[in-house]
């Protein structure tokens, strides 16, 4: 857990998300010059008058028939083989539709019910299967309507009937400071997109909803392709003709009505703006461009940058999901990963952004996901830790005396939980995040809850501490940051206030080791202080060995003479002796 920041106020003041690591200065040098458009969606794109709230997902969706059912497409080419298409077909494309065919369906659209985190992870993590957190016959409506809306309210008439199963309670819960109250969170159903040659999933409880015609698929397996590509192209836009109707421009097959969509996405943070003067690229954030049960995931590359493999309907949505392989940004609520709907029928509303898409959006949603990111794809030495089924980080939206809690159990796997403290200081968040993940590293060091729970709290909070200082400043270096001078703590990690008088289980004690600044000068109390750039392995065997003051002092002594002298390391331990001498 970490508490209240009491370092200097000098650090600046930072609004925006940054994902994800990054090399130097000059790759940023395309957005130095012009801030991108915030991306906005037009209320008056899509109407809400039937909106109702989905409480998984904690967002408004709207009714809108699914284009891929089997049905629908078979209904479509009876249409274009009996001449009734709206279109305006080329004769080499009608002869295509002279037979009637007998489409086969190339998926199901299943309702899975998990009974557990385990069950919802095992389908979440499936590499052939497309997941879903809301029907395929509803879209979300995008952030701006339901913040510009003055009639959508929540109440009895306006949820979505939850059809949920299961729910999950955890009894055993705890965090440093001991046991907490158990939590109880209803399963989501998962709506998946299971291919028709896959085993259907008869260990897990499901149903199926009805046959899919994907024409991707069938497209991929040339040999089993009843028509060419472009002939594919006009049954789907006849499906999605069908099912949308006036919601569709109705176009000559001479104009394109799918599409593939390159960009980038960036964040805007200001202490990356005052100090490096650049635009944050995002990496590793899925994007996901969706219609009814047909699905387009993507991740953006290293720069931000993203390019579709395939063309896309111009009447997609798109939007993101805070998921990755080894981690997922829920809601405190739920299991589902935060997943938001930014522009609907893209065909019509990307030329307004031209790919270039700027996120400004809720905390602390994206400064999870960005030290998430670090913490498993940056350039550093801390060990990471990870489930092979991943870390769920509850973004809290409210406040709390803690800025963020790790909480494990003997039984289940432990999560995270970033509360909405800071929201105008997200290098503070970033901290937090890293220093809770820091926790996850110490928790794994230690081979789990038996011996995690048995360490000091000083020991433990102050590792935290020390991850998250450590990560925080690489994370900042590898924007192209520097710092000008050994006292800034970016991420407020650093406890440099911290005193031998203190009750405070949060101290320096090892950042001390590693970092520059002499504590000694913030009063302290700190004899002399000029230890400094002790490698991570010392901190590591500590981590792994070390649960009470003892044993943690008895390895800083042994290294005495290799990393520092006897008079520069007992002018440290000495104010733990007083500390530990005087606190619990």
């Amino acid at each position: 857990m970490q508490r209240k920041l009491t370092t200097q106020s000098y650090i600046a003041l930072t609004y925006m998300l940054v994902l994800g690591m990054w090399g130097c200065t000059d790759q940023f040098q395309n957005f130095e010059k012009e801030t991108p458009p915030k991306l906005e969606q037009s209320i008056e794109t899509v109407s809400y008058k039937d909106a109702v709230f989905h409480e998984a997902t904690e967002s408004w969706i709207q009714p809108q028939k699914d284009p891929y059912t089997l049905e629908n497409f078979q209904r479509a080419y009876e249409n274009l083989s009996s001449g009734n298409s709206v279109q305006t077909l080329t004769r080499s494309v009608t002869e295509e539709f002279t037979g009637l065919q007998q489409l086969e369906a190339t998926h199901y659209a299943l309702k899975i019910y998990p009974k557990n985190e385990k069950e919802q992870w095992k389908v979440e993590l499936m590499e052939d299967v497309k997941v879903a957190y809301l029907p395929f016959d509803y879209v979300q409506l995008s952030e701006d309507i339901v913040k510009n809306s003055t009639e959508l309210t929540i109440s009895e008439a306006t949820l979505y009937p939850d059809e949920s199963r299961y729910t999950v309670t955890y009894d055993d819960l705890e965090t440093i400071e001991g046991p907490v109250e158990p939590e109880t969170y209803v399963m989501p159903v998962l709506y998946v997109v299971w291919p028709i040659d896959k085993p259907l999933p008869h260990d897990l409880d499901y149903e199926v909803d009805y046959e899919v015609f994907l024409p991707q698929s069938v497209t991929q397996m040339r040999s089993a392709s009843l028509l060419s590509e472009h002939a594919m192209q006009v049954l789907e836009n006849e499906a999605i003709q069908l099912t949308l109707g006036s919601l569709m421009q109705t176009k000559a097959t001479t104009r394109s009505t799918s599409q593939t969509y390159t960009g980038i996405v960036t964040g805007y943070d200001y202490f990356a703006m005052d100090n490096m003067g650049i635009f944050i690229p995002i990496p590793n954030l899925k994007l996901r461009f969706q219609l009814g049960s047909s699905i387009w995931d993507i991740y953006t590359q290293s720069d931000g940058n993203f390019s579709t493999i395939s063309d896309i309907p111009d009447a997609a949505s798109f939007g993101y999901i805070l998921q990755h392989a080894r981690w997922k940004i829920t809601s405190e609520s739920s299991t589902a990963p935060i997943s938001k709907t930014l522009l609907y029928q893209v065909g019509a509303t990307w030329p307004m952004y031209n790919g270039n898409i700027d996120l400004r959006a809720s905390y602390p949603c994206f400064t999870s996901h960005c030290a998430a990111n670090f913490y498993y794809h940056g350039l550093h030495e801390l060990t990471r830790y990870y489930y092979s089924d991943g870390i769920r980080i509850r973004a809290s939206s409210n406040a709390n005396s803690a800025n963020g809690m790790f909480t494990f159990s003997k039984s289940s796997p432990a999560y995270i939980t970033i509360y909405n403290n800071n929201a105008q200081n997200t290098n503070y968040q970033i901290g937090t995040v890293l220093h809770e993940l820091g926790h996850l590293t110490h928790f794994g060091t230690r081979g789990g809850y038996d011996n995690y729970r048995t360490v000091h709290d000083l020991i433990a909070e102050s590792y935290g501490s020390y991850a998250g200082w450590y990560l925080g400043e690489r994370y900042y270096f590898f924007l192209g940051y520097a710092k000008p001078f050994p006292a800034l703590d970016p991420t407020g990690q650093g406890r440099q206030l911290w005193t031998m008088g203190s009750t405070s289980h949060y101290s320096p004690l090892f950042v001390d080791l590693i970092d520059d600044y002499d504590q000694s000068i913030a009063g302290t109390q700190y004899i002399f202080d000029a230890v400094s750039n002790v490698p991570h392995s010392v901190i590591a065997r500590i981590a792994r060995e070390a649960t009470n003051w003892t044993t943690c002092r008895s390895i800083l002594e042994g290294y005495t003479g290799v990393y520092y002298t006897e008079y520069q390391i007992n002018s440290i331990l000495g104010i733990y002796n007083f500390w530990f001498a005087n606190n619990n």
